[in-house]
């Protein structure tokens, strides 16, 4: 019996996959061609001056004076002239922020 109940459960469901696969309608598949372009298509070439990657590296500022400033007069002139030192002295900040500008010009 049970044998029974399982051949009709396959007859059943093939059935139903049957009558299923006989409703899908099929896709129409509508291929456009593109019109044809009336304009002709010009080639330009355009030459760019593109500019090459410096191989300078920036100097390194001198550190910011300190928040809190010596209350003596000479201790805060040797202070202000050591700061200064650092900045304009012959080979410090100024002269390698200027080889750094000679060697890569800003550009705009």
């Amino acid at each position: 019996m049970q044998r029974s109940h399982g051949i009709f459960a396959l007859l059943a469901l093939a059935a139903l996959l049957a009558g299923c696969a006989a409703r899908t309608p099929e896709p129409e598949i509508v291929l456009e061609q593109p019109e044809p372009a009336e304009t002709a298509i010009a080639e330009t070439v355009e030459i760019r001056e593109v500019p090459r990657p410096c191989r300078a590296t920036q100097p390194r500022r001198p550190e910011p004076l300190p928040d809190n400033l010596p209350s003596h007069p000479v201790a805060l002139a040797a202070l202000l002239g050591a700061k200064l030192a650092e900045y304009s002295a012959p080979g410090k900040y100024a002269d390698q922020a200027e080889a750094y500008f000679r060697a890569c010009p800003p550009t705009r």
